[in-house]
């Protein structure tokens, strides 16, 4: 199974913080008529969020676009995305934000959604995009809800 730490391992380290920040954002909600927003999986039922921070510093306006296209690409091709959120920090001081320019949030139906968004063609298009463009550190945490 691909993990982004051997991906990433000779590009840049990767730190976690507890600092997370508000964030302008696209919000994609889940669209019950689309043919793959009922995802097959296995009987684990605890939603999962995936949260990715980056630092992607001197976008243009199109590539800024490119990037809300893509998140919407891949809410609405990958099954079991729920909802998904993709933005640039705006809101609050930049020293709050550590150097983190950017947020991707997707709540999955469970955790194999996750596994299999992980691999998808759609999704590795757009980490392509990220890796391309990133100036600065990535952090990436997964967990499950209890609710």
């Amino acid at each position: 199974m691909w993990k982004l730490s051997d991906m990433l391992r000779e590009r840049m380290p990767i730190r976690f913080h507890h600092t997370i920040t508000l964030f302008t954002s696209v919000f994609f909600t889940s669209n019950s008529s689309h043919p793959l927003s009922t995802h097959p999986m296995s009987q684990n039922t605890k939603k999962v969020e995936h949260i990715v921070m980056l630092t992607m510093a001197n976008l243009s306006e199109q590539q800024e676009k490119d990037f809300q296209n893509g998140a919407q690409e891949m809410r609405d091709n990958i099954p079991g995305i729920i909802e998904l959120h993709f933005g640039r920090g705006t809101i609050l001081a930049e020293d709050r934000q550590n150097g983190y320019t950017h947020c991707l949030r997707v709540l999955f139906e469970n955790k194999d959604a996750l596994e299999g968004y992980l691999p998808h063609e759609i999704h590795m298009k757009f980490k392509s995009m990220i890796l391309k463009n990133l100036t600065g550190e990535l952090i990436v945490m997964d967990w499950e809800r209890e609710d």
